[in-house]
């Protein structure tokens, strides 16, 4: 019997110790700092997009919400699993971070370029013609397919594993 104890108070250190590291990472998935277009950071226009601009008549195409909501039991049953691994040392804290990372932004990158209404505005569409027929960049996904023109936005989607912001109050 003192055997299967001292095996068990081994698993509970383990698992205490991975869920210790577990605790000192968190993942962000977005659109940072290094990502822009030419005059403007990639996270502003794609906030724009996510909730529209009434002033602009820009409307909302979301898809980091909306991957959100269709992803959340996913990402919590991948999740769960990625924690057990980690708890028996076959993966570390960061990998756990990683996975969770990697699938996130393979889920936006798909909502993104899966998204077709509501449809681009003809005055888009013409400006996307005209940018292109000048030899600009751009329209490679189709002159009016939403959220993509030059593929930037859809380049920018990333992630990041760090440490969680400490809370100084």
């Amino acid at each position: 019997m003192s055997g299967s104890i001292t095996r068990d108070r081994k698993n509970a250190d383990t698992f205490k110790k991975a869920m210790a590291e577990i605790e000192k990472h968190c993942v962000k998935i977005g659109f940072f700092e290094d990502s822009h277009y030419d005059k403007a950071p990639v996270a502003y226009i794609a906030a724009i997009q996510e909730f529209g601009y009434a002033a602009g008549n820009i409307p909302s195409r979301s898809f980091m919400r909306t991957t959100q909501k269709e992803k959340q039991s996913h990402w919590s049953a991948l999740a769960q699993k990625a924690f057990v691994a980690c708890s028996k040392g076959r993966i570390s804290a960061e990998d756990v971070y990683d996975r969770l990372g990697m699938d996130a932004q393979k889920a936006v990158f798909k909502k993104i370029k899966s998204i077709k209404a509501p449809a681009l505005a003809e005055g888009t569409i013409k400006a996307r013609k005209r940018a292109k027929a000048n030899g600009g960049k751009g329209a490679t996904a189709g002159i009016s397919k939403p959220l993509i023109d030059t593929g930037i936005m859809l380049a920018a989607v990333s992630y990041e594993v760090s440490s969680p912001a400490v809370d100084s109050t």
